[in-house]
C-alpha cells in the first residue's frame, strides 16, 4: 500500500476534560493510499499535565519528522508503519495516532470492520466503571448500587489515602456478592503490605497499579503474597515492559491502552504475548474523541480481551458524520457489553471540511 500523503488536524475537544480535568485536544492524521483514506486520532490534553506528551507536541512531531518518514512509502502492514517511525523516541500517542489510520485504511481497503482485519469477532466486550471519592461514604454506596443495578461487569473504587479499607469494607457489607475491584493509580509502596493483606479479606476482582509505574519487582513481590490478581495498567507501555512483568510474575492481568503502547501493531503483539503466557487482558484508556475510542475498542473483540473494559468518556464532535453507532447491550452473563458496528473501518466517518473548519492547526505532508 502506498502512502501518498498525510493530512494532520488539531482541534479542540469544546466541553470535555480528562478525568483530573485537563482540557483535551485531539490530533488527527487522514492517511492516503489511491482514492481511499484512513483515519487515526490521539486525544492528549494541552500540556503535559497526565503524561509526557501533549496535544501540539504531537502534532509538531508528526509533521515535522514522523509522516515524512511514511509519506511516499510502501506500507504494507502495521509493522512496516512501526519500523518506519522506530528511529523517533518515545511520543507513543503520536505513533498511535498514525498506526491507527494505517490499520483504518486498511480496513477500508478490504472494506471490512477494523475489528474483523485486526482478527477478532463481533462480541459484546465487556465493561466496567470505576467511582472516584466522593463527598461521603454514602454517596458512593449510592452510586455502585445504581451500577449494579445497570450491569456493569466489576465495579472499580478509585482507592487513595484516607479513602480506603473502610470504603471498600462499607461496600462489601453493603454489596456482598458484587463484583468490586480497586484501583491505586500508582500510589501505593510495599511498606503497605499489610493493608493489602487486609484486603484479601474483601474478595475483590483485582488491584489495579498498586505502586509506580516502573517497580515491577515490588508488584511481583506483593503478587507473590496475596492471592487477589494484580492488574497492571501505567506499567503497561511496551511489549518489554509486559514481557519483563510476565517473567518477575508481576500480574496476573493486565490492561493495554492501545495510545500509551504506541497504537494497534505493539497492542496486538501485547496482546499474543499475554495470550500465550495465560494473563488476561482488559482495554484501557482515558477520556478521547470518539474515532480513537472506536478504533482502540476493536482490540476488545479478540481473545484473551476477557476483563472488562474501562467505561470511559468519548467526545463525539462536529466533524464525524452520523452512522451506525456502538450500542450497549446486556449479555448472555446478564452484564453490559459494548457492541461495535459492522461498517467498514472503525465505524467513524470523518467530514474532511468540517474538520479543517474546526482545526486550530493543520498541515499537509506529501
Amino acid at each position: 500500500m502506498h502512502i501518498d500523503s498525510i493530512q494532520l488536524f488539531r482541534v479542540r475537544l469544546t466541553d470535555f476534560t480528562s478525568s483530573s480535568g485537563a482540557e483535551l485536544e485531539s490530533v488527527l492524521v487522514a492517511m492516503s493510499s489511491g482514492d481511499r483514506i484512513g483515519f487515526g486520532e490521539a486525544s492528549l490534553t494541552v500540556g503535559p499535565f497526565e503524561a509526557p506528551e501533549w496535544a501540539s507536541g504531537a502534532f509538531d512531531c508528526i509533521r515535522d519528522w514522523m509522516a515524512p518518514a511514511i509519506v511516499g512509502r510502501e506500507v504494507n502492514s502495521g509493522h512496516d508503519l512501526q519500523k518506519a517511525i522506530e528511529p523517533f523516541q518515545g511520543n507513543s500517542r503520536a505513533k498511535s495516532a498514525l498506526d491507527m489510520a494505517w490499520w483504518n485504511l486498511r480496513a477500508e481497503e478490504l472494506g471490512k470492520p477494523l475489528f474483523e482485519v485486526l482478527g477478532g469477532s463481533r462480541i459484546a466486550i465487556p465493561v466496567g466503571i470505576s467511582l472516584f471519592p466522593k463527598e461521603s461514604i454514602d454517596d458512593l454506596l449510592a452510586d455502585v448500587g445504581a451500577a449494579v443495578d445497570a450491569g456493569y461487569a466489576v465495579v472499580t473504587l478509585k482507592f487513595r489515602p484516607g479513602w480506603d479499607i473502610q470504603v471498600v469494607r462499607a461496600v462489601r457489607e453493603t454489596f456482598a456478592v458484587a463484583p468490586v475491584a480497586i484501583d491505586c493509580d500508582g500510589m501505593c509502596s510495599l511498606g503497605q503490605q499489610e493493608m493489602f493483606y487486609r484486603l484479601e479479606d474483601f474478595f475483590l476482582q483485582f488491584i489495579e497499579q498498586p505502586f509506580a509505574a516502573d517497580d515491577l519487582v515490588g508488584h511481583a513481590m506483593l503478587q507473590q503474597a496475596i492471592r487477589t490478581p494484580i492488574c497492571l495498567d501505567q506499567s503497561v507501555t511496551s511489549l518489554a515492559r509486559v514481557e519483563q512483568a510476565i517473567d518477575l510474575g508481576s500480574c496476573r492481568q493486565l490492561r493495554i491502552d492501545v495510545a500509551a503502547v504506541g497504537g494497534l501493531t505493539p497492542a496486538l503483539a501485547i496482546r499474543e504475548v499475554c495470550e500465550e503466557a495465560r494473563v488476561p487482558c482488559a482495554l484501557g484508556g482515558g477520556a478521547s474523541g470518539a474515532l480513537a475510542y472506536y478504533s482502540a475498542a476493536a482490540l476488545g473483540t479478540l481473545p484473551n480481551l476477557t476483563a472488562p473494559a474501562e467505561a470511559v468518556a468519548f467526545h463525539t464532535a462536529v466533524w464525524n458524520k452520523p452512522g451506525e453507532a456502538a450500542s450497549i447491550k446486556t449479555t448472555k452473563a446478564g452484564t453490559l457489553g459494548l457492541l461495535l458496528p459492522k461498517t467498514p473501518g472503525a465505524g467513524i466517518a470523518i467530514d474532511l471540511q468540517i474538520l479543517a473548519e474546526s482545526a486550530v492547526d493543520q498541515a499537509t505532508i506529501c
